[in-house]
């Protein structure tokens, strides 16, 4: 492999895993936030049900 190519190479697995990394740190916020949603919705229908009684 030549140097030049070997340069792009490096650059090329940089880019996938900083594209990778994103990736991951969007699958964990939005784990977080359909947690939170669920978490809210029981919440309301507890409201809902004390409000109703």
């Amino acid at each position: 492999m030549t140097a030049e190519l070997e340069a792009e190479v490096a650059r090329l697995r940089k880019w996938v895993g900083d594209l990778h990394d994103g990736l991951n740190l969007l699958f964990k916020e939005a784990l977080q936030l359909r947690n939170e949603n669920r978490r809210l919705k029981k919440r309301i229908k507890e409201l809902e049900k004390v409000d109703g009684a």
